[in-house]
């Protein structure tokens, strides 16, 4: 079995005020996972934070997209454990993490550029009158909302996403996540 030779590093921004005392959303503890012929992940731990940026760093090859999709069930580790608020649990699929508010924006995102930023947030689950058509105030002022929480209010929600630039696209993307 080969080592990983290239192990990915953890950066984090500093705690804010009042945030050390915080405790960790989710843990992973002695997290390792191989494939054939090799070793992606050997005893790595990793705790993640609320309200704070955490940034997986490494050569390709390093284990990021390995812990990212164990992180996100959709991989299994073979040995570890992994905590949500301080409870041991399992995530034996990417639905059961997406449960847990468990999900992943990838460098290459799914939007749809003909689309509002509103729908494109919204697509798939959106808010609905009592005779089953799309909300769409509802759905512009929940688009509003999920926009301003992560700060990101100057993105207008009917703005169609062919409008925006790339940087904006993925608050769309983390936006979706989020709603």
């Amino acid at each position: 079995m080969l080592d990983n030779p290239h192990p990915a590093h953890v950066v984090r921004d500093p705690p804010r005020e009042g945030e050390d005392k915080l405790a960790p959303r989710l843990t992973l503890s002695g997290i390792s996972k191989s494939f054939p012929g090799v070793r992606a992940l050997h005893n790595v731990s990793l705790s993640l934070y609320p309200g704070q940026v955490t940034a997986l760093i490494g050569e390709n090859g390093a284990g990021k997209s390995t812990l990212v999709k164990i992180m996100t069930g959709i991989y299994q580790p073979d040995a570890g454990e992994i905590s949500i608020d301080g409870q041991a649990t399992t995530l034996p699929s990417a639905h059961a993490a997406f449960g847990h508010g468990i999900t992943a924006i990838h460098q290459e995102t799914v939007l749809f550029d003909d689309l509002s930023v509103a729908e494109n947030i919204f697509l798939g689950h959106a808010p609905r009158t009592r005779f089953g058509t799309i909300d769409w105030r509802t759905m512009r002022k929940n688009a509003r909302e999920v926009l301003e929480t992560m700060r990101a209010g100057h993105i207008d929600a009917d703005t169609r996403l062919k409008d925006l630039g790339i940087a904006n696209k993925h608050l769309v993307a983390v936006a979706r996540a989020m709603s």
